[in-house]
């Protein structure tokens, strides 16, 4: 990746039986895949939103 190059990030969360999941990645603008993580989402009664909010604040977390 070159200085000043946009990179895309995408995220997503989910919720079965009360247990929250999250994943995400950076891409080039060509679609190449430069990096992906996933894992869990803890909280008490977990939604599908609190799921989604750990992948985007797990990927700020990393540029930021």
């Amino acid at each position: 990746i070159q200085a000043h190059e946009a990179i895309y990030s995408a995220s997503d969360g989910f919720v079965k039986n009360n247990q929250g999941s999250f994943g995400w990645l950076l891409s080039s603008p060509n679609g190449t895949v430069i990096l992906r993580c996933l894992g869990p989402a803890f909280g008490m009664c977990m939604k599908l939103y609190c799921a989604e909010g750990y992948g985007v604040l797990s990927v700020l977390r990393l540029i930021y």
